[in-house]
């Protein structure tokens, strides 16, 4: 069994900064292209500079172009890729990851991207896999082996994802996901002391994550510790109203305290 909808964990972002990075100024690009609409670098550089400002249709529309200007280049498909990610269009995105991951097999980052495009589609078994690849190439990328980890764990391979997520952890220990995920696997397993120190750890990190207040909450009714749990739990719809695992576990907590 993977995690149950109630544990909400979400898959890490992280892949999302392994574009290249080009130089960004948005003004002087649209002047170069004005004069070469052909030139592939300003095309590039625009469309960083685009995302770098929050223009991602923009600068999906300059990584298209660069595209068919170059069509074998496999950084403007990985970027392509990346841009239509952030802009929801995840087969597509998809798609143009696995062009620059056939153009360049042995490019460990854009096989973490390709993996990460995977997992947020719900592709998890063969996110894993792609993962596996990347990690063959770069066995030290702990944003990789975390991601990894986390796509075990909602597939329900606990033991595979505590390790994986245990080597990132190593390698990084400012990684919060890593931690909450961890942590959801542990508590799912019963191991109550573990999964605190974990799910502790990642709200230490990151104080305002939903998913570390509504996990924590949970360890905290299963312990006994009520006035905790509601405190964790209306924390949490502070956040994020009308959420309902949180909404969901504050009534057990106070129907525990008040009775039914």
């Amino acid at each position: 069994q993977g995690l149950p909808a109630s544990v909400c964990v979400v898959l890490m972002v992280l892949s999302w900064q392994h574009s290249e990075r080009f130089v960004s100024n948005e003004t002087l690009w649209s002047d170069v292209i004005a004069k070469n609409p052909a030139c592939f670098l300003a095309r590039m550089n625009r469309g960083v500079s685009r995302s770098d400002l929050g223009l991602e249709e923009g600068a999906a529309e300059d990584f298209l172009a660069a595209t068919k200007l170059e069509p074998g280049n496999p950084r403007a498909r990985n970027s392509l890729g990346l841009s239509l990610g952030r802009i929801g269009r995840a087969e597509e995105s998809i798609q143009s990851l696995r062009v620059a991951v056939e153009l360049q097999p042995t490019n460990a980052k854009y096989l973490s991207n390709l993996g990460g495009a995977l997992a947020r589609s719900g592709a998890l078994e063969e996110a894993v896999k792609v993962f596996d690849r990347s990690l063959e190439l770069d066995g030290r990328d702990a944003q990789v082996l975390a991601n990894r980890g986390i796509a075990m764990a909602r597939i329900g391979r606990g033991t595979e994802a505590i390790d994986s997520l245990s080597r990132a952890l190593e390698l990084n220990p400012n990684l919060p996901d890593a931690w909450l995920t961890r942590g959801a696997v542990k508590l799912q397993a019963g191991d109550l002391a573990e999964a605190e120190r974990d799910l502790r750890q990642a709200l230490t990190l990151d104080g305002r994550s939903v998913p570390v207040l509504v996990n924590l909450a949970q360890l905290c009714l299963r312990k006994g510790e009520t006035r905790e749990a509601i405190v964790l739990c209306q924390t949490a719809l502070q956040i994020a109203p009308g959420l309902p695992a949180a909404q969901s576990l504050l009534r057990q907590a106070m129907s525990q305290i008040h009775g039914p």
